[in-house]
């Protein structure tokens, strides 16, 4: 489920729509649009703050819907879950049939465990727009953590149809074959992947099945990338040490591999792919 809470934690941001031909409207969007690029820093203090003025600036303006469902999803990001998910409902409440709420209330409820209640704000937004792919994904990773692979195969086919060549379709897709450890067809999806999102996981996902195909190479290269964005991201760890073993530095393939163990990474993964018990 790591790679889809981490898929369930992005954060929407909406364009606001000009309210009122006044002075105070000004002085809203101007906090709106401050709150916008204190988001983009990731000054997520500085965005609450800012959020939470302009509702109580203008509290009839009809764009505080919108304006507290980012507030809900930067309390999220903010590690105050419960505060989330209460701003979240206020705002699913302002504006019960915006598929944006939906979807934000959907991540984090998901993010947090309660799958049950994220499938049910995934499937209103199937009833208010079926052509929204985030349901589809998020029904078929989690029929693929269930091992239903049938199941997850007609949603992610959905999404193919719905959104091909998507972002979305390279996410489904590459965890699709890599979940069946078919790594010479996840490989190409996970390259999609890395041209728009550049990230430890994605570079670790694509040296595997670089390594599981014989492109030593291009495995290197990865985790190469990987480490330049964290340094502590155990599974590149793994991924260097099968690489060592594969080029016969076993001391140094032993050493990366206690290193992902130290890291986090199942002790019992790592000795499997080792072969050390």
């Amino acid at each position: 489920m790591k790679r889809l809470a981490t898929l369930l934690a992005s954060l929407i941001c909406c364009t606001i729509a000009i309210y009122a031909d006044d002075a105070d409207n000004n002085i809203y969007l101007r906090m709106i649009d401050d709150a916008e690029n204190a988001i983009k820093s990731r000054d997520f203090a500085k965005a609450e703050t800012l959020m939470t003025q302009a509702i109580s600036f203008q509290p009839d303006n009809p764009n505080n819907a919108l304006i507290m469902s980012n507030l809900g999803m930067v309390r999220f990001y903010m590690d105050n879950d419960s505060l989330a998910i209460l701003t979240l409902n206020q705002a699913h409440t302002m504006a019960p049939s915006s598929v944006t709420i939906l979807l934000n209330r959907a991540r984090v409820l998901s993010a947090t465990g309660n799958i049950t209640a994220a499938l049910d704000d995934y499937d209103r937004v199937t009833q208010l727009d079926s052509a929204v792919v985030m349901p589809y994904l998020f029904r078929g990773l989690l029929h693929l953590g269930n091992k239903d692979i049938s199941a997850a195969k007609a949603q992610f086919d959905i999404i193919s149809a719905l959104a091909p060549h998507s972002y979305e379709e390279a996410l489904a897709l590459s965890n699709f074959y890599f979940f069946q450890q078919q790594y010479a067809e996840a490989k190409p999806y996970f390259s999609r992947l890395l041209e728009t999102e550049k990230t430890p996981e994605n570079y670790a996902s694509h040296a595997i099945c670089a390594l599981f195909t014989d492109d030593l190479d291009t495995a290197s290269e990865d985790i190469a990338a990987g480490l330049s964005l964290d340094q502590n991201y155990g599974e590149l760890y793994l991924c260097r040490a099968l690489l060592y073993k594969r080029r016969y530095r076993n001391e140094d393939a032993l050493r990366d591999a206690q290193t992902a163990k130290t890291l986090g990474v199942d002790a019992d993964t790592v000795d499997s792919l080792m072969n050390l018990k």
